[in-house]
């Protein structure tokens, strides 16, 4: 991806966060307010970073999308909202397992594949290449 495009998207991504600190309620509901503003700031991080710190961040992101549809999953069954009885915009575990498979699976698997920025890369480059920058 350019850096122009990684640029944009992580002003959007900051200015975001900052309106969700900034537009959270003082009622109980702040705390989700703060944690979708700090998911913003960190998908900001993983657009500005490069190399293992955009693993990271990137991974910090996936990890979190993967575990809010797993948690969203585990509520409407829990709730027992099998079907959608007021249509499509209504929560329902069929929602549910589309937002699981169509974003939390991808995002779990950046996070597999990326290994939060810890694993060392495996020589799948040419014959005698090195993982290491010149």
């Amino acid at each position: 991806m350019s850096r122009g495009l990684r640029s944009v998207l992580a002003v959007a991504a900051g200015l975001s966060g900052v309106m969700m600190i900034v537009a959270a309620p003082p009622t109980d509901k702040a705390p989700l307010f703060y944690a979708f503003g700090a998911f913003c700031f960190v998908l900001a991080c993983a657009c500005l970073a490069r190399g293992r710190t955009a693993q990271f961040f990137g991974s910090v992101v996936g990890s979190a999308v993967f575990i809010v549809g797993c948690w969203y999953l585990a509520s409407m069954i829990e709730e027992h909202r099998i079907s959608t009885g007021g249509g499509r915009s209504e929560p329902s575990v069929r929602n549910a397992i589309l937002f699981l498979v169509t974003f939390g699976l991808p995002g779990a698997a950046y996070a597999w594949h990326a290994g939060f920025g810890l694993r060392r890369r495996s020589g799948c480059g040419p014959a005698g290449s090195t993982d290491r920058a010149p």
